[in-house]
């Protein structure tokens, strides 16, 4: 896995962590384009996945994960930034 799409990975852990899960699952998404994957592939990634899938619920974390996959690796980086939690 490329380094800036594992880095999109652990962000969202960390967004997850810091109460931003539409972050973690934009960066999810964002993390699979990065990899140029369309689905999670890593486990502990879909484990996080899963939490975010019962916390947002299916249509919110499906719209997210969608969201992430359709930025631009700028986009994805400019997401990565933890100064950014609890602005979105």
């Amino acid at each position: 896995m490329p380094i800036i799409a594992e880095f999109a990975a652990v962000t969202a852990a960390a967004a997850e962590a810091a109460g931003e899960p539409e972050l973690a699952a934009r960066l999810l998404g964002g993390s699979t384009r990065l990899v140029g994957l369309d689905r999670l592939t890593d486990p502990r990634q879909i484990d996080l996945a899963d939490r975010l899938h019962t916390r947002l619920g299916p249509e919110a974390y499906d719209a997210a994960f969608t969201a992430g996959r359709s930025l631009s690796r700028p986009e994805i980086t400019e997401l990565m930034d933890p100064g950014r939690f609890g602005r979105m």
